[in-house]
């Protein structure tokens, strides 16, 4: 006759699936967006940035070199060229942003809900 499990066996089998339930919901997600898509996006962001700054400057100055207008060529290049990087740097975050991989939206069902003493209202424990 073989013998009996003892009950503690039993317990910490349950109690080990519960703890690898909760180990992989507090996992950290993935996300399709590592360190070289960040670093390649920043110097993205960085030369829009200081291309359209520095590009409207030089126009600016341009212009008023050649047609008299100084100072407003300038400041009109700058402002130019300052609003000009900013839609650039938006449209690059957006290309990024959805290259990244899309996260799952998480179902509250899916979570269980749990009360003020973390035992779960669904009745398992």
């Amino acid at each position: 006759m073989p013998e009996p499990k003892p009950p503690q066996d039993e317990a910490l089998k349950r109690f080990d699936e519960r703890y690898e339930a909760v180990a992989k919901s507090n996992a950290p997600k993935v996300s399709g967006f590592d360190k070289a898509v960040g670093t390649e996006a920043g110097y993205r962001v960085l030369g829009e940035l200081f291309g359209g700054i520095f590009g409207g400057l030089g126009l600016g100055w341009v212009l008023d070199r050649y047609a008299g207008t100084t100072p407003w060529g300038v400041i009109g290049g700058v402002v130019i060229g300052t609003v000009l990087a900013v839609y650039l740097i938006y449209r690059s975050a957006e290309k990024v942003d959805a290259g990244a991989a899309p996260t799952k939206a998480q179902d509250p069902a899916d979570q269980g809900e749990v009360d003020k003493n973390g035992r779960d209202k669904r009745g398992e424990t």
